[in-house]
């Protein structure tokens, strides 16, 4: 297993029925990855606003099907 170290991003999706026509969301990004989860908790702790952070855990197969398609 991997852990995969994420931070928020502000991401605004267009949309036609709204008057705006935008919608504010956020989304997931890939920051780091590591074998050992006390690192990245580690680094969370360490940031300004630690709720925009997260530690997600995947196996290591997908990450490197994840790795192909880019």
């Amino acid at each position: 297993m991997m852990f995969v170290l994420q931070y928020k991003q502000l991401h605004i999706v267009q949309e036609q029925m709204r008057k705006n026509r935008t919608h504010q969301t956020h989304r997931w990004k890939d920051y780091a990855m590591c074998e050992d989860r006390k690192p990245l908790d580690d680094f969370i702790v360490r940031q300004k606003r630690p709720d925009e952070w997260r530690v997600e855990e995947r196996p290591f197969e997908a990450l490197e099907a994840q790795e192909e398609r880019e």
